[in-house]
């Protein structure tokens, strides 16, 4: 919760996906625990940083779904499968966090 994260009280550390299929659709995440500016490209290089604090009640499976889809997009339109891939990391990180979530572990 907000209450419990590092930087929780600041607007400009809460973190938002916005599906790029449906801009409207927004999900927040997580919050930044990043004192300083961060020069990483969120939301999707939050799930590979420490200093990320994801939300437990949010919807990470929703986020994992569009990545999925992302990449089989990727996949089918390029011709060079690196663009496809390049998200493999992030998809493996963001399905951790949804399974921890679930779980109710005290790790997220």
């Amino acid at each position: 919760s907000d209450e419990n994260a590092v930087n929780g009280e600041r607007d400009d550390k809460h973190l938002t996906f916005f599906d790029e299929q449906n801009p409207t659709d927004q999900v927040g995440i997580g919050v930044c625990g990043e004192s300083s500016v961060c020069h990483l490209d969120p939301p999707y290089s939050c799930y590979l940083c420490p200093k990320f604090q994801p939300y437990r009640h949010a919807n990470h499976e929703q986020i994992l779904e569009c990545l999925l889809a992302g990449r089989e997009e990727r996949l089918k339109k390029y011709e060079n499968a690196r663009l496809g891939i390049q998200l493999d990391e992030v998809i493996a990180a963001v399905a951790q966090v949804a399974k921890l979530c679930e779980e109710g572990g005290d790790n997220v």
